[in-house]
């Protein structure tokens, strides 16, 4: 925007553009009042109508955001014309000469005005404030602006203090930690620290109980804790999230350890337990000058130590930093003596160092014979006293250990599979090594009809055998042995659990519907020769009856033990519903189970009985309502309630939910006989027919039981109406 030459007056400093008032510092502030009645009446640049009488700002943004301009009352006081008007521009290089306008605005708070734009960082802004209209002001019109700008980001900062900044590990030690803030834009809010290497909080609070910036909190050091320089890291933050970081160190120095005990060979520390260990440090400053025992080199002020070797292997001794860390001793040597009589009064030198490691501490080794006694010099070099505070003497030993087999936990996945799937079991042995990494494991595998020497495969120190049970193995279960050994023949044992079911009951029969639970509604399965199982549903309150034949009596058995989870009971009828024999809970096996098994203990012969089932507690009761069998448990017993030789007419005992049931059985054959579980094949010869006609017809006009066809418990025209509904539809699906 190009700039006009104003008329010569006695003008304020900024009546031109050039002559702008540079803002700065932060904000809001108040321009200082000027008397704008002197200056130029034709502003040299406007972009607001009738603006004259002007004067000029200008600031830097220090921040993006918003700049507002206001010589409202309540904003300026020092303004005493009433009508003004401001313009806002922004300049490209930062002069005169590439001002862009903004904004202006005339009247927003009467007849002055605030105004707001958005500023960039960096960038240079100019505000040209003047009156509304042609006319000269008064004498003495005063000017002044309430200006709002972005501030520069400055966050809180601090400075970290500890006392005390330098201790010992001997004890526990109370550090107090302050962090001394000062504000940026704002106050500090918070201060958090971070004492995780010194075993506190990643991000610990701290307070400024005073007010007065000051931010404290103490921490206790743990004794023993590792030497060292910790920088511990703070965060100074405002309440609006600006935020400053800083550190304050703590250093952790060595205990000083105890003089040392153990000056003479014969007050040798004697080394136990497993190998590697460090020794405890010791100082040797107040050690006799002259060792007892000459080494490879000269040295003096020196310690002893002795063990027992529990094995055959080496023996070795090292002052190196690595191992060693708490040895202040610049210059070390080591030796190893054997005793042939575990004292000192036979010792032969095997070992000795001067320097090995770091320069010039030391490292030696010597052959070991279990049983035999050893003893380790460790001395300063030269004659010279320690230096003070380089008087410290640690050693880690390595000894053979006592021998430790690698050990194994086994497991089979699955650990229970039953003996005609051909399942297959994947046997596992995690080991633990000992001296040394188990490197083979076996398994006895000769009770399942396998290999009783197997080897397993090593899958990242797991074991493994996928195998292939083989049908027709015993049922049972086994604890099979294994073996883990190492590289040197030692070796540990261990059991894997596992469990062979009986096979399901091959092809059983599956009850059709819910089936009836007294004799003239009992389910008479279907089919020819053995029957091996019943594989049926409880409902709520319900007990399950089925026509069986007993066809081997030596050989009968009934159970849900294998295959039933629910808790059973198990009732033998004769045809006439008269009660033969029942159980609640199987009689033998530790634990006790719930379920149920019968036997041929009260069976009086082979022939056609009613197997029936239910939960516990529903039981059969005659017709006046006395139950057949008294309700006890774990045992067989032969019907004896005070309904005993009366037929069964109902169930009492109340059952929730359904659940499934199968029951196994041997010496059992189907009925062959009965009632037609479907009675549109009423001959049961595997068709729908005419046949099926005559023979319900023979039935029924005799008034057999089994013409009863819609089980209401009589034979009429009911029956031949429900026999003819399934017989012309083909069947009863």
């Amino acid at each position: 925007m190009a700039l006009a030459v104003g008329t010569a007056y006695a003008q304020p400093a900024n009546d031109p553009c050039t002559g702008a008032i540079e803002m700065s510092g932060s904000y809001p502030q108040l321009t200082t009042p000027v008397d704008f009645s002197t200056c130029a009446e034709a502003p040299e640049a406007t972009m607001c109508s009738g603006s004259t009488y002007t004067v000029w700002y200008k600031l830097v943004a220090q921040n993006s955001g918003t700049l507002t301009v206001s010589t409202c009352a309540a904003d300026a006081p020092g303004t005493t014309w009433g009508d003004t008007v401001v313009a806002i521009f922004e300049s490209g290089d930062g002069t005169c000469d590439t001002l862009t306008g903004l904004s202006c605005v005339d009247d927003s708070c009467g007849l002055r005005q605030s105004q707001s734009v958005a500023v960039s960082s960096g960038l240079t802004y100019y505000i040209q404030a003047g009156k509304y209209a042609a006319g000269a002001p008064a004498a003495g019109a005063m000017m002044q602006l309430k200006v709002t700008a972005p501030n520069l980001i400055e966050p809180p900062t601090g400075q970290g203090f500890a006392s005390p900044a330098t201790f010992d590990n001997c004890n526990a030690v109370d550090v107090l930690l302050e962090v001394v803030t000062t504000p940026g834009n704002s106050p500090a809010a918070t201060v958090s620290i971070d004492l995780s290497t010194v075993g506190g909080s990643g991000s610990q609070a701290m307070a400024d109980p005073d007010g007065d910036g000051i931010f404290a909190y103490t921490h206790t050091v743990s004794a023993g804790w590792p030497i060292g320089t910790y920088p511990l890291g703070f965060t100074v933050a405002d309440s609006d999230g600006r935020s400053s970081t800083g550190s304050v160190g703590v250093t952790i120095t060595l205990c000083p350890p105890p003089p040392a005990t153990n000056d003479a060979c014969t007050d040798a520390i004697e080394l136990t337990g497993s190998f590697p260990q460090t020794t405890v440090p010791t100082d040797i400053a107040g050690c006799v000058a002259t060792p007892e025992f000459v080494q490879c080199v000269g040295s003096s002020y020196s310690v002893w130590y002795k063990l027992v070797a529990q094995n055959n292997g080496t023996i070795t001794a090292r002052t190196c930093l690595a191992d060693a860390p708490s040895t202040t001793v610049t210059d070390t040597v080591l030796s190893i003596y054997e005793s042939a009589d575990g004292t000192c009064d036979t010792l032969v030198q095997v070992a000795c160092n001067d320097d090995a490691c770091d320069g010039l501490h030391s490292a030696t080794s010597a052959a070991a014979v279990s049983g035999v006694t050893y003893y380790i010099q460790a001395a300063k070099y030269s004659t010279a006293a320690p230096a003070a505070g380089l008087s410290f003497m640690q050693v880690w030993v390595s000894a053979p250990n006592e021998i430790e087999p690698p050990t194994g936990v086994g497991l089979a996945s699955p650990n229970t599979a039953d003996n005609c799937s051909g399942a297959q079991i994947l046997f596992q042995v995690a080991t633990t090594p000992g001296n040394l990494p188990a490197s083979t494991v076996t398994l006895d595998l000769s009770s399942l009809a396998g290999s009783g020497a197997q080897a397993m495969t090593d899958v990242g120190g797991t074991f493994e055998y996928l195998y292939t049970l083989p049908n027709g193995v015993a049922a049972g279960g086994r604890a099979l042995g294994f073996t883990v050994a190492d590289s040197n023949g030692r070796s540990s044992t261990g059991t894997i659990a596992f469990t062979v079911t009986p096979c399901p009951p091959q092809d059983p029969w599956f009850e059709v519907g819910d089936a009836g639970d007294v004799p003239a509604t009992a389910q008479v399965p279907e089919g020819s020769g053995s029957m091996s199982g019943i594989v049926g549903t409880f409902e709520v309150d319900d007990a399950d009856m089925y026509l069986i034949e007993i066809c081997d009596l030596n050989g009968f058995s009934a159970t849900t033990t294998v295959f039933t989870t629910a808790d059973t009971q198990l009732w033998l009828f004769n045809t006439d519903g008269t009660g033969v024999a029942a159980n609640d809970d199987h009689v033998t096996g530790t634990p006790v189970t719930l379920q149920s098994t019968l036997t041929n203990q009260f069976v009086p012969a082979t022939g056609q009985y009613y197997l029936a089932v239910s939960q516990y507690n529903r039981d059969p009761v005659n017709d006046i309502g006395q139950a057949l069998f008294l309700n006890t448990f774990r045992v067989e017993h032969p019907s004896n309630g005070p309904g005993a030789g009366t037929p069964v007419a109902a169930w009492t005992g109340a059952t929730s939910g359904s659940a499934s049931y199968t029951i196994t059985l041997s010496g059992t054959c189907y009925p062959g006989g009965g009632c037609p579980v479907c009675a549109a094949d009423f001959n049961q010869d595997g068709g729908v027919d005419g046949a099926d006609v005559e023979a319900f017809y023979l039935v029924w006009e005799a008034g057999e039981a089994c013409g009863d066809v819609n089980q209401d418990g009589g034979v009429d025209g009911g029956d031949v109406e429900a026999f003819y509904v399934v017989w012309e539809a083909g069947g009863c699906d």
